[in-house]
């Protein structure tokens, strides 16, 4: 399956200028999916048969190839994850065989001995190219075409890795305040905006996880669920490494089972899991539990078997009612979701494709008529459409952006109830209220300032709030309460471009000549403006 997956991502590579996502959607989840796929695909490679054998070679061969698709596929998600969890695999796999590893065998005709030296080598050079990446990244660049760059840019100070720092400190702060047992699993967002860093202005605004599983378990599920995370790769490692001493598994499965544990580890510091690394990490769980069966259990599951048809009756009633809940459980687990899912892109597309707005929102809620926990996005793809309809100059008429920014306020409205301590939904609604003051009822404005005050109450260091504020301010003719949220904001964050173009405009609006002189002067000097 990840062989057919990283095709699709290499011919995405060669075809097009974005990053390699496959059928998966967004190249990061690619790349924490393939990069453990690509040490289970050694495994195959490990097997006893003479090289001499012609059908041994050729399997080898296939598998070579495949191992190639899957690190270019890799290599064209340009996700630095990946790169970290390759190399940490990798270098776990080769220091193993240099301490651990038999000198006096052969593998692939060649000595113990020399692979050893060749191992010990490439861990030094990997480490030295390590050290260039942090240190030196420029010297690097040449290394990789423009179309692999993003690959080996480490730099700190980039806009990405610099969020994902400001990020960690936030879930740092947070666990701090809950050191034991967490802020509860899937409640990261809670946390983000309790603590939100003014800082992260400059990226995404909306943060649900720490993208790093240390922070992310550990503010979510405190010290305890941290520990229960990291106990079950530690078990992972503890059964392989016995296995192998105890003669049941050879070397080189322990040693890609230890490098693959280790390897998602490493990526897991600069991503999360999502359901397709977290589908081949219980794989991989599951596989070493099961080398653990002795003779013992195999001859108990062999009599087991063998008295299935004097007990068929009772067994065939176990085996229907197990599938009766099986497919209960699907239903709800599976099915539902599916045509939940179904209906709302209906919808979606309907309001994308101008077939009707009316139904459209029947496609949404027959979506919302499941009742599911995933219903709370089906409501945000509704508030999102309007935000991007205008961001992109929609022309529709009056009447219909009216019904479609009251059914939104209405879907905030349900999603606050479901989740009353996340801001976002808070945010959507003052927004659509703030649409609809501007297109339709300027009696809305006071609903959108509750709101907005509403949010600053839950995460007070949201830049966006204060000039949320100073609008709603503005547009109901308090000139100086509109001064006071944005010269606040301007305290907090003095590089806020965004904060110093509002107060022009205010500046400009309000005639105060001397403030619009010192913005627009500001605003030049800092490359704003082109004249």
């Amino acid at each position: 399956t990840a062989t057919l997956v990283s095709l699709h991502a290499v011919w995405q590579g060669f075809t097009s200028a974005d990053l390699a996502t496959a059928t998966i959607g967004n190249a990061a989840y690619l790349s924490s999916y393939l990069v453990p796929v690509f040490f289970l695909a050694l495994l195959p490679l490990l097997r006893e048969e003479s090289l001499s054998s012609r059908s041994v070679v050729q399997s080898r061969a296939l598998h070579m190839l495949i191992l190639a698709v899957l690190l270019l596929a890799v290599m064209f998600t340009q996700a630095r994850a990946g790169v970290v969890g390759f190399g940490a695999g990798v270098g776990t796999a080769l220091l193993l065989f240099v301490f651990l590893g038999d000198k006096k065998g052969q593998t692939f005709s060649v000595s113990h001995t020399r692979l050893k030296w060749a191992a010990g080598i490439l861990v030094a050079a990997g480490i030295a190219a390590s050290a260039v990446l942090l240190f030196a990244p420029e010297i690097a660049a040449p290394v990789l075409p423009d179309r692999l760059s993003g690959l080996l840019n480490f730099d700190i100070q980039e806009r990405t890795a610099s969020a994902r720092v400001l990020v960690w400190r936030v879930a740092r702060e947070g666990w701090k305040e809950r050191l034991l047992f967490g802020w509860g699993p899937e409640n990261f967002n809670i946390l983000f905006n309790a603590h939100y860093d003014p800082n992260l202005y400059i990226v995404e605004p909306w943060f649900d996880r720490a993208h790093n599983f240390l922070f992310d378990i550990g503010s979510t599920t405190g010290g305890a669920g941290f520990l229960s995370y990291i106990s079950m790769f530690g078990a992972a490692a503890f059964l392989v490494i016995r296995q192998w001493k105890e003669g049941r598994t050879s070397f080189g499965v322990m040693n890609i089972y230890s490098a693959l544990l280790v390897a998602h580890l490493a990526q897991n510091m600069f991503t999360f899991d999502t359901l397709s690394s977290f589908l081949v990490i219980t794989f991989v769980f599951g596989s070493i539990a099961a080398h653990e069966r002795d003779a013992t259990h195999t001859s108990v599951l062999k009599k087991s078997f063998a008295s299935v048809p004097r007990a068929f009756p009772k067994s065939f009633l176990k085996g229907f009612a197990g599938l009766s809940v099986l497919f209960f459980v699907s239903y709800l687990l599976v099915v539902k979701p599916y045509l939940a899912n179904a209906e709302a892109h209906k919808g979606w597309e309907l309001l994308r494709g101008g077939a009707g707005d009316e139904l459209a929102i029947q496609q949404f809620e027959k979506s919302l008529s499941y009742n599911l926990p995933y219903s709370i996005d089906t409501r945000r793809f509704i508030a999102e459409y309007v935000f991007e309809f205008l961001k992109q100059g929609g022309n529709r008429p009056a009447s219909s952006l009216q019904r479609l920014t009251e059914y939104a306020i209405k879907q905030m409205t349900e999603n606050m109830r479901a989740e009353p301590q996340n801001v976002k939904w808070v945010m959507y609604r003052g927004e659509l209220y703030m649409v609809g003051a501007q297109k339709f009822d300027s009696a809305l404005i006071k609903n959108a300032e509750a709101d907005f005050l509403r949010a600053k109450d839950m995460s007070g260091g949201r830049p966006q709030i204060y000039l949320e504020l100073a609008e709603a301010r503005k547009r109901q003719g308090d000139t100086e309460g509109a001064w006071k949220h944005l010269d606040f904001i301007l305290q907090k964050i003095p590089e806020f471009a965004f904060a110093h173009a509002n107060a022009a405009v205010l500046a400009v609006d309000t005639g105060n000549r001397e403030r619009e002189e010192q913005e627009m002067i500001w605003l030049r000097a800092h490359g704003e403006l082109s004249h």
